[in-house]
């Protein structure tokens, strides 16, 4: 090795072991906790539910049901008051403007990004307002449903 890169070494050894009593002392404080937040995350919720959907905060920003509601196909939920405040969330959340990011149209409609297992139980994240030409374009699989 060259001088420099000894020095380089001899430096970089030296900020190691002055280091390693602060990373030693992180490791021993901090890894009992981390063990028992992954436990407790494992054991809290022993009936299988997912939490997340069953707290109430969740259930309201989401406009979750409160029942387990369960539609027995899209028309259905369409015409429910879930998928009615859900829609009227999403056009609110986008001031009426389609969020489409090349267009600055009227939206009218709501799309969903991904179909959840069960409808009603979408995320608003899930939900884009758009207009009915960007609709139209995102569904090439119906011309005629999308058309103004």
């Amino acid at each position: 090795m060259s001088q420099s890169n000894w020095g380089e070494f001899l430096f970089g050894s030296i900020v190691a072991i002055l280091m390693a009593p602060f990373y030693l002392t992180a490791i021993i404080l901090y890894s009992p906790i981390y063990i028992l937040r992954t436990l407790s995350g494992l054991v809290a919720n022993p009936s299988g539910k997912d939490e997340k959907i069953e707290s109430d905060e969740y259930r309201t920003k989401h406009h979750i049901p409160d029942n387990d509601k369960k539609w027995n196909d899209y028309g259905e939920y369409l015409n429910s008051k879930t998928w009615k405040s859900k829609r009227s969330a999403v056009l609110e959340r986008a001031n009426g403007k389609c969020e489409v990011s090349s267009c600055s149209r009227e939206a009218k409609e709501v799309h969903h990004k991904r179909y959840p297992k069960n409808l009603g139980y979408e995320e608003l994240g899930d939900l884009k307002a758009v207009c009915k030409r960007c609709h139209s374009e995102m569904h090439p699989e119906k011309p005629d449903r999308y058309t103004e």
